[in-house]
């Protein structure tokens, strides 16, 4: 992805911050405060005044946006944002001084954070992936899509239970997907963890899935029957599957939708008994 930088030939283009819509671009301006600079920068280009941190905007009508910068710290960042909150590609550890309110999407993806306290309570979509997570408490309510990718999570625990878009939890530390959301509008992807056994998928996590599911990269070697309870499931992507794994896949594809006794009989049959199993 490339950012359009806001830096003139003559340095900082304060004018540049701010568009006709009230959003605040600052990002790829090699920040390590909002603070500072920023401030004044804000000050400069409403009339001067006092530049105190206390006098930053509180709240931003658009979207807010000081990604791929190298801040530390979000101090000083609006309390509100009605669009999106966007902190991306940062060195931070902590997402303290982070709006509380914010009115569509929030990214701290491509960090250094640990926890998620500091993240608002409710937004519409939520990025944290790329980070050194190890849990996913404090993280936010959200009903859009949800990407939790790239940590070092070994539970899914604190995650949406419904989603109208797609949840990606791929790359972490899991074991199972115990605690995953009920409901997925579009994929759901658990690629390239640890996870040995899908039992309680499709009864107790994953009951509707609205597209595909990935599981390539996962040792599963047992309970794979319940994919067949998945409401709405287009399909189990094979790609990468390999062995008795593809070949319980490409059974399981062949009856979604279809009575999962019969199901269960074909893998049987085929002598994959390990995966005939809820």
């Amino acid at each position: 992805m490339k950012f359009k930088s806001h830096v003139s030939e003559g340095g900082w283009d304060p004018a540049a911050l701010f568009s006709d819509k009230g959003h605040f671009y600052c990002y790829q301006q090699k920040l390590t405060s909002l603070e500072d600079k920023i401030l004044n920068l804000y000050r400069s280009t409403r009339g001067g005044g006092d530049n105190t941190p206390e006098n930053i905007p509180k709240t931003i009508r658009g979207t807010f946006d000081c990604s791929v910068n190298r801040l530390t710290s979000l101090e000083g960042a609006p309390e509100s944002v009605e669009n999106d909150f966007i902190c991306s590609h940062n060195k931070l550890t902590s997402l303290k001084g982070a709006a509380r309110k914010v009115g569509r999407d929030f990214n701290c993806s491509g960090n250094l954070l640990t926890s998620l306290e500091g993240a608002p309570d409710n937004v519409n979509s939520f990025n944290c992936s790329d980070n050194n997570l190890t849990s996913l408490k404090w993280a936010p309510s959200c009903t859009g899509y949800f990407l939790c990718n790239g940590n070092q999570l070994s539970s899914l625990e604190g995650a949406p239970t419904r989603l109208e878009k797609f949840f990606s939890c791929s790359s972490n530390k899991l074991t199972s997907l115990k605690w995953a959301p009920m409901k997925v509008r579009d994929y759901f992807t658990c690629q390239g963890n640890k996870i040995t056994s899908l039992e309680g998928i499709g009864r107790e996590y994953l009951t509707a899935i609205y597209g595909e599911l990935l599981i390539d990269g996962n040792p599963i070697r047992s309970h794979i029957l319940g994919i067949c309870l998945i409401k709405g499931l287009e399909k189990i992507v094979t790609k990468g599957l390999s062995g008795r794994l593809k070949k319980a896949a490409d059974i399981m594809n062949n009856h979604l939708g279809a009575d999962v006794i019969d199901c269960q009989h074909a893998l049987i049959e085929a002598d994959l008994d390990e995966y005939a199993q809820l």
